[in-house]
């Protein structure tokens, strides 16, 4: 990583607020982890004013960036290296629908149902219109054992307008599954 771009920002931060006449008292920098975001926080007169600097994105680390090598990853069968890259992408954009589905995906190939559940339920109040996380989310569902519960959300993909024909071919599938084992349909 590249820190010596680190003082230029943090100039560009004293001279703006010099401009509005405000005396420093404090200023320090704190990493919030290996490759994250740098907080910047300045005591004013008394006052505390927090400022966000997204380090990753002055060093072309984007959230898309992140999202890319994590795909690669993921693509590569390297489940670990995947789920680190996701999860820096949604540490820089939290709202990252992909990464979601990525590291829900990831979680459910290694059998970590639970936070495969999560990922896919996080994905989903993103963006409730996102069949591929809804389908997602009824997988991971079913394989907890939480059958009912997986049923319900086939059912929402299959009454979703934008799900494609595979999609809902399989969520009928295997909702018609679910309801031979004995999974209550509502």
């Amino acid at each position: 990583m590249n820190l010596d771009k680190i003082p230029a920002i943090v100039g560009l931060i004293v001279s703006i607020l010099q401009g509005v006449d405000i005396s420093w008292r404090y200023i320090s920098a704190r990493r919030l982890n290996g490759r994250g975001l740098y907080v910047r926080l300045a005591v004013l007169c008394g006052g505390v004013l927090l400022v966000l600097c997204c380090w990753p994105q002055v060093n072309g680390e984007t959230s898309e960036f992140h999202y890319q090598q994590a795909k690669q990853f993921f693509d590569s069968k390297n489940r670990t290296q995947a789920i680190e890259e996701a999860r820096q992408a949604i540490q820089i954009e939290p709202a990252n629908i992909g990464s979601w589905k990525l590291l829900g995906a990831c979680y459910g190939i290694d059998r970590n149902m639970e936070d495969s559940v999560a990922a896919y339920e996080r994905a989903t109040k993103i963006d409730p219109d996102d069949v591929e996380a809804r389908l997602g989310l009824a997988t991971a569902l079913e394989a907890t054992g939480k059958k009912s519960e997986a049923v319900q959300a086939y059912r929402v993909v299959l009454r979703h307008p934008k799900a494609t024909i595979e999609q809902s071919q399989l969520a009928r599938q295997r909702v018609n599954s679910l309801h031979s084992q004995g999974a209550k349909i509502q």
